[in-house]
């Protein structure tokens, strides 16, 4: 499963959602994190923000939370240091 973080427009996470990795994969077994966002905004609307976030913290720092934030310019999310393990 494939995880995304829901951003307010202060890139504040509001909510953290569940894809299916069918939606993401492509032909070769890769993710494609943009198929993830359009799959979201096709469900959700556009009018917020979707970040892919790693469970096992393998990118972008740590694991969304909400009430964290993304730090755009770094490309990392910031929380409470919060890591699933």
């Amino acid at each position: 499963m494939a995880h995304f973080a829901q951003l307010d427009e202060n890139d504040q996470v509001i909510n953290v959602v569940v894809v299916d990795n069918n939606v993401i994969l492509e032909p070769d077994g890769t993710e494609n994190e943009s198929k993830g966002i359009a799959y979201l905004e096709g469900i959700c609307g556009s009018n917020y923000k979707y970040v892919q976030t790693s469970i096992n913290a393998n990118f972008r720092g740590e694991y969304a939370i909400i009430g964290g934030k993304y730090d755009r310019e770094n490309d990392v999310f910031i929380g409470d240091g919060f890591v699933w393990n």
